[in-house]
Formats: C-alpha cells, sequence, structure tokens
C-alpha cells in the first residue's frame, strides 16, 4: 500500500503538511524551525550557496556537524557522524529544495557510501538501493537522472531531519512556495 504524504515548505522555514494522519486536511506547524542537514540547522540562503562538489558537500556537511550543539539521546553525534552526514545528503536529494548542482553533488556523494547498488533502469527512473546504519536500514530510491530527484522511495529524511521508512513506497515531490497551501 503506497503512502500519500503532501508537504509545503515556505523559504522562511515554515511547514505544512497533509496525509492520513491529518486526514486530509492541511496541517500548519506551529513554528518556523530549520532546515536539518543530519542534525545541523540551516537557513534558505544557505541551502542555496552549498558546495556543488562531492567531496567539499560532505566536508561542509561534517563540519557543521562538529561545530553544533546537535546533540543525540547518548550525546554528541561522534559515533554517529557518518550516518548524519549520510541523513544530510539524504535530505537534500528528498526533501530540501536546493539547486540542481547541490542535489547532483548529494547524489554522487551518496554514491561513494559503501553498500549502494544500482538497480538499473525502473519506472519513473534509475533504481538505488543503499544500506546503511551499520547494514541495519536500507533505502530503495528511484531517481529521475534528468532532474537529480527522487521520485519514488521507501525511506526519507524529512526536512526536519526525521527518518522516515514508508512501507509500500511513496512520492516525493519538494518545492519552495510563497503561498500557503488551501
Amino acid at each position: 500500500m503506497r503512502t500519500s504524504l503532501e508537504s509545503w515548505t515556505g523559504r522562511d522555514g515554515r511547514v505544512w503538511w497533509k496525509g492520513g494522519k491529518t486526514k486530509g486536511k492541511v496541517v500548519k506547524l506551529t513554528l518556523p524551525a530549520p532546515f536539518r542537514l543530519g542534525g545541523p540547522g540551516v537557513g534558505f540562503e544557505q541551502l542555496q550557496k552549498l558546495p556543488a562538489k562531492p567531496d567539499a558537500l560532505k566536508a561542509w556537511i561534517t563540519a557543521s556537524l562538529k561545530s553544533s550543539n546537535v546533540r543525540t539521546s547518548a550525546g554528541r553525534p561522534d559515533a554517529a557522524q557518518d550516518e548524519s552526514v549520510f541523513d544530510g545528503l539524504l535530505s537534500l536529494v528528498a526533501q530540501l529544495s536546493a539547486p540542481q548542482k547541490v542535489r547532483a553533488a548529494a547524489f554522487r556523494a551518496l554514491a561513494s557510501y559503501p553498500n549502494v547498488k544500482n538497480i538499473g533502469a525502473v519506472k519513473g527512473g534509475l533504481g538505488l538501493s543503499i544500506a546503511f546504519g551499520g547494514g541495519k536500514k536500507a533505502a530503495n530510491l528511484v531517481v529521475d537522472p534528468k532532474t537529480s530527484r527522487i521520485t519514488d522511495t521507501d525511506f526519507f529524511v524529512s526536512a526536519d531531519g526525521a527518518e522516515v521508512t514508508v512501507p509500500g513506497g511513496a512520492t516525493i515531490a519538494a518545492e519552495w512556495t510563497n503561498l500557503p497551501p488551501k
């Protein structure tokens, strides 16, 4: 069974959601929140200026994570830093409407991780399977190679940094809006 979720994000960080849990109604999150790249919050302007080279992008997220005050239940995320960087990259290609060159760099950076398998041509684009978290988690993505956008997935990282598993898959469309949804 496919999951249907819709989200709208303003450049100021305000987010609206619509889906099964909201019973089809649009719900506005109460406060604007920073966009998350594996933990550290970034603003719209920062997203537009991120490095467009894979190694530089990974280094930027890593440095941002190290200099942030991000904490997990176990304290600083030093031990889980690689997974946090991975989450930041996946967030860029799944939910954050970053420039196309930045998304392309994020895909190339993701491809450099171990356990990335090219499934080949599938309906909607190119299929990728990525095992991560010590092999405990997996993401199956369909990527449109023309736009560097995920068109279908069973796992994504939301704009607020949450890891979301979607049994049966979900279609993702991440765009900016200047008008609140109705």
